[in-house]
């Protein structure tokens, strides 16, 4: 079944973040590099600074990130809610201050 689920995301993801990045601009995690080129048309040596220190700044907040669940889920005695809860606000945090950011986009 959760084959089936990750089929069916595959197939419409892509469609539904190309819609997406229509409406409310292209600065959703994978439409980044859209973004970049958005920002400096035609200057691809620019483009590929830019994408190079975005992947590597990722990569390092990604591994401070699971140091730091790791860190949360063994305090916890390895209590998944508690992840769970953090991820989501964590999410709501980022969604809402992309809103505060820019108040004139509508999604």
């Amino acid at each position: 079944m959760l084959w089936i689920f990750y089929g069916i995301g595959s197939i419409l993801g892509p469609p539904l973040y190309g819609q997406l990045a229509d409406r409310a601009g292209a600065r959703i995690v994978p439409m980044v590099l859209a973004w970049i080129r958005e920002l400096h048309p035609g200057d691809q040596e620019r483009q590929n600074h830019i994408w190079s220190r975005a992947t590597i700044d990722f990569a390092a907040f990604q591994a401070l990130a699971a140091y730091a669940y790791s860190a949360v889920f063994a305090f916890s005695g390895g209590n998944y809610r508690l992840i769970f809860l953090l991820g989501a606000g964590s999410l709501a945090s980022a969604v809402l201050l992309d809103l505060i950011g820019n108040p004139r986009r509508a999604i």
